[in-house]
């Protein structure tokens, strides 16, 4: 089950917090104007990732990213259980290919990051902005409030590159994900997006089978 708990931090009822969204400086206004380019030059790209829960307890996989709408985590062998998202909803599958849940990707946070012009400052609720050892975290959440939950994404300056984050949703659950070793621009198949019943993806051969 926790292999599933990335997907059930990012697809909780995003929302906004009690506390209201802060008044931004000029300068945080340029950190995120920066983050905003970097997201919007961002195509095609894939790496590796670490999912730590709640419990400390640690998950690794690889994800594949295609903007706009589409993303995978394909979490690693005994289990490769998967989730993803084909542009419209992101879905749960275990490692037998079969579909768990699904959500609309626009009522999880993952649609801020793969729509295809993101803008954090007109499109999120900024509640935080840190500036520390050279990582600037922005903690946000959605305008329109349905339950608490807030999204933490950190990045690595100068060139403000996505290192990790963390998701804490409405029981202050905290579940956080570090990528690393990535690579931008190759091409992938369709049908890793796609979302299909009773498949399961082979890493070995990079296909559904």
């Amino acid at each position: 089950m926790r292999h599933f708990l990335l997907i059930l931090s990012i697809a909780i009822a995003f929302a906004a917090s009690l506390q209201s969204a802060q008044a931004m400086s000029d300068e945080e206004k340029s950190h995120l104007r920066r983050v905003n380019v970097y997201f919007n030059t961002i195509g095609n790209m894939e790496g590796d990732f670490i999912q730590i829960d709640p419990q400390g307890r640690e998950s690794s996989g690889r994800f594949f990213l295609s903007r706009p709408g589409k993303i995978r985590f394909q979490y690693a062998l005994p289990s490769p259980s998967a989730v993803l998202s084909n542009g419209t909803w992101v879905a749960i599958q275990d490692s037998r290919g079969k579909n768990v849940d699904r959500y609309p990707l626009a009522s999880t946070p993952l649609k801020f990051l793969l729509r295809d012009r993101v803008d954090l400052i007109k499109d999120t609720a900024i509640q935080d902005i840190q500036l520390s050892d050279d990582i600037l975290s922005v903690t946000m959440a959605a305008k329109k409030p349905i339950t608490p939950g807030s999204l933490t994404l950190n990045f690595a300056l100068p060139n403000y590159n996505l290192v990790s984050w963390s998701v804490l949703d409405a029981k202050g659950n905290m579940t956080r994900v570090v990528i690393g070793n990535l690579a931008f621009d190759k091409t992938y198949p369709k049908k890793l997006f796609r979302i299909v019943e009773n498949r399961t993806y082979n890493p070995d051969t990079g296909r559904l089978e």
